[in-house]
């Protein structure tokens, strides 16, 4: 009954490990799937980037657009050819430059005014971060989610205030907004 038994153990053991190899084969056929997907996507996620970062670094596109000069404090700005500039004098800052979206929907607002930065800083009252634009260290703050406050100290006690402002949802216009803040550059 022994040499009888043999065979039929030998069989169920070679069965039995045939299943559970042929499990433990699906489970990591599975988990290289998975692997494969998390692959796919940060590819597609670097593409992305890699994408937005050359989009960053274009600038051809300034070529086309109009430049705003300040001769007083040394500065430019460019902005699209259909949106509107206009500067006046006013009772809060000492010149205020507009510049608007056609939509008029969006738009940059320049203040040039004196004072130091630490008052400024004590009015900010939120969270500032640091951005470098073209060589020039901005304080920034973020007063909603489509409106920025851009501050850069001048030496001569004057004070930059570049407001990027929308009150639209269009990719493209807040796009422009923040090409237009990106183009600023000290003389």
């Amino acid at each position: 009954m022994n040499q009888r038994l043999k065979p039929l153990l030998v069989l169920i053991t070679l069965l039995t490990i045939i299943i559970v190899g042929g499990m433990d084969i699906l489970r990591k056929n599975e988990e290289l799937s998975q692997e494969m997907k998390l692959l796919k996507t940060e590819v597609s996620t670097a593409k992305e980037s890699a994408s937005k970062l050359a989009e960053l670094n274009d600038t051809s596109y300034l070529e086309s657009w109009n430049e705003y000069i300040d001769e007083e404090n040394n500065f430019s700005i460019r902005y699209p050819q259909e949106w509107i500039k206009a500067t006046d004098e006013n009772l809060i800052a000492i010149k205020s430059t507009s510049i608007v979206a056609p939509s008029q929907m969006s738009l940059i607002d320049i203040w040039i005014s004196k004072g130091d930065m630490d008052s400024v800083l004590k009015d900010i009252g939120q969270e500032a971060v640091m951005e470098n634009i073209n060589g020039s260290q901005f304080i920034v703050v973020t007063v909603r989610e489509q409106s920025k406050v851009y501050y850069l100290p001048l030496d001569n006690g004057t004070v930059i205030q570049i407001i990027s402002s929308s009150g639209s949802k269009d990719i493209e216009e807040l796009k422009l907004l923040d090409q237009i803040v990106h183009s600023f550059k000290l003389k």
